[in-house]
């Protein structure tokens, strides 16, 4: 405990020092200090939770990328972030950072102190994992081909991300594959830290079945279903096999996979022009150069939310919503016909239509997402940053501390699937992206329900199988 205690400490003095460079305006210096403060925060964490990866260690990487990008981008590099124009809030924004640093280094701290450490128990739990991924996996299968058909087939797909999720977006009760697919991967993952029998090969057979979905993601350019779908695997993986120690194989597959979603992101256009047979003029060198530009963070997704807050902060009109647009993100995922009366758009919609209106004619869910750091201060001005993660922290410790001492294979699929609002959250409304999870829940207790009824009528017929002799005949 008292090394947790000095990593801390070592943290939120780079994180003070990282303030008071923002305050005399020299970001240089406050990003070198951020970047040591989240290393002793993630530190912290190896010594507290015995393992490089966790839920609480995903959501510090994804911290580090959303928030450092963007002003990397604009101190260090070409100065500008498209489609957001200077100047670029970035002291401010730094601020923001280091508060949102040391609330979230707080609230993990506190919780870890307040535990008595107890034995680990393994997942003892008789779920067969590998069943119960291989049918969810099948079900997400079958239920995008479902989507797929219902938006228009092949020709819809074949007109690239935007018009697809666009298309399916519009429809009315559509089978929520993506979210099928994660508890699937949860379940795939957590095969490999339960005490249940695996067959032979049964994790192969999953990843067969997903297949179709895989590769429509791949065609689509969908990276985010796909960091998901991996880092709940591993998650899952790395539930009783805890990683305490840093390899370098591990680095170089960062590397590479994520250099392959950057391929993705650069010719994502390509690709249905590519199947449709059209001709396509990209030479090998224009297709190492745009995949080394999509490499910079800040030109994709990650530099988003930083632009975003620049772009409130330019409009100097941000009166404090003291906990609204929380309330109007949750109230996202009621569905329209059971709300009373008409129900608000979210933040972050709200925003994309007052600032980047194009982007709503380009798609109904087309945008620049949003910001959790900017909705925690539109919510509660300059302190709204500490607060909002130092709940963060608080919430991702108390799963990483019931992980430890449950047994419930159930709780870890659910505890798995929190992967993706570790990544998430960072980039988008934080109402709306807890909302979700009530879909996870849901799902989560109707796969319970129906297989503890198989499991009840196959015990049944197995005894009566038994128990039958040639006499009772």
């Amino acid at each position: 405990m008292m090394k947790t205690l000095q990593w801390l400490l070592c943290s939120n003095l780079a994180a003070v020092v990282a303030l008071l460079f923002s305050a005399y305006e020299a970001p240089g210096g406050a990003l070198l200090c951020l970047l040591i403060a989240i290393w002793c925060l993630l530190v912290m964490l190896r010594h507290a939770l015995g393992s490089w990866l966790t839920l609480s260690h995903l959501f510090t990487v994804a911290f580090a990328l959303y928030t450092l990008s963007g002003p990397f981008e604009v101190v260090f590099g070409t100065g500008r972030i498209e489609p957001f124009a200077p100047p670029f809030f970035t002291n401010p924004w730094l601020i923001d950072g280091a508060t949102a640093l040391l609330g979230y280094g707080w609230g993990c701290y506190l919780v870890i102190a307040s535990w008595n450490r107890s034995a680990i128990y393994p997942l003892r739990t008789p779920v067969d994992a590998s069943a119960i991924a291989k049918w969810l996996v099948l079900f997400a299968v079958l239920g995008e081909g479902i989507n797929l058909w219902r938006a228009g087939g092949i020709t819809t797909l074949l007109a690239g991300k935007a018009v697809y999720q666009a298309a399916v977006a519009d429809l009315g009760l559509t089978v929520p594959t993506t979210t099928i697919a994660t508890l699937g991967f949860a379940f795939l993952g957590l095969t490999y830290s339960s005490t249940f029998s695996v067959k032979k090969h049964s994790q192969l057979q999953v990843m067969l079945l997903g297949l179709p979905l895989l590769g429509a993601h791949l065609f689509l350019g969908q990276r985010q279903s796909l960091a998901t779908y991996l880092l709940t695997f591993l998650l899952g993986y790395s539930y009783r096999n805890p990683l305490k120690r840093l390899r370098w194989k591990w680095f170089l597959w960062v590397f590479f996979v994520y250099s392959l979603f950057s391929f993705l992101f650069a010719f994502r256009w390509a690709f249905p022009l590519w199947l449709k047979g059209s001709a396509v003029n990209v030479t090998s060198d224009m297709i190492a150069q745009q995949t080394l530009h999509a490499m910079n963070p800040a030109t994709n997704e990650f530099g988003a939310p930083f632009g975003n807050y620049t772009t409130l902060r330019q409009s100097g009109d941000h009166d404090l919503q003291f906990g609204a647009t929380y309330l109007r993100g949750l109230a996202t995922v009621i569905p329209g016909f059971l709300y009373p009366g008409e129900k608000p758009p979210s933040i972050t919609y709200e925003f994309r239509d007052r600032f980047f209106p194009a982007e709503a004619l380009r798609s109904r869910i087309a945008g620049t997402a949003f910001s959790s750091i900017l909705e925690a201060r539109l919510n509660f001005g300059d302190v709204g940053p500490g607060i909002v993660y130092f709940l963060m922290g608080s919430f991702l410790i108390l799963m990483e501390l019931i992980k430890l001492r449950c047994s419930s294979m159930w709780f870890a699929a659910f505890y798995c699937t929190l992967a993706e609002f570790a990544i998430r959250v960072h980039r988008s409304d934080t109402g709306g992206t807890v909302a979700g999870y009530a879909w996870i829940l849901a799902l989560l207790l109707f796969t319970r329900a129906v297989y503890e009824w198989w499991r009840t009528t196959w015990r049944s017929k197995r005894l009566n199988a038994k128990s039958y002799t040639p006499s009772q005949a």
